[in-house]
């Protein structure tokens, strides 16, 4: 009988318990939270760029399946991007003669466009797909570290590629 007695008080959790649990959980929150928005960061700057290849790859699919070449314009200075048709033919962005299809788009306060390799920062699809030139794009983001996404775009194929470099 005794015995029974004794299991019985010794069932169940403190009040003791409970705060010590609590306060782990508490320490052990405070600790993943910063790298937590570190990786929210980072998402948020590799989504802007899987977003502009995605506008490089529906320019491309445009051209080909419309025969008319058409085009994306980085436009860097007010950190926008265009998916255009190429209307009148001069391999160029030109506001109101050519027709729009995508944009404008702007990328989130953390990523910028640094760099575009190709003349005008136009890239050109031509009806089969190719581009005239081969060129990169480059875009940094900044959380709390440094990001450079740079995107590659090849002539004969049009096929658009992504490398990341950490600083």
């Amino acid at each position: 009988m005794k015995i029974l007695k004794l299991l019985k008080r010794e069932s169940g959790i403190t009040m003791l318990e409970i705060m010590i649990t609590v306060v782990l959980i508490g320490i052990l929150s405070s600790m993943a939270t910063p790298r937590f928005l570190q990786f929210i960061g980072r998402m948020k700057g590799r989504a802007d760029v899987s977003n502009n290849i995605s506008y490089l790859r529906s320019a491309r699919t445009f051209a080909i399946s419309n025969g008319v070449p058409t085009g994306v314009y980085f436009d860097i200075g007010n950190n926008q991007v265009y998916v255009f048709q190429d209307d009148n033919g001069d391999e160029n962005y030109s506001d109101g003669t050519d027709t729009v299809v995508i944009g404008p788009e702007e990328l989130n306060g953390s990523t910028n466009i640094n760099y575009c390799s190709f003349e005008n920062n136009v890239v050109i699809f031509e009806t089969d797909g190719s581009t005239d030139e081969s060129g990169t794009i480059e875009f940094g983001t900044c959380d709390d570290s440094y990001r450079q996404y740079t995107v590659s775009i090849l002539a004969a194929t049009g096929k658009v590629s992504m490398t990341i470099q950490n600083y």
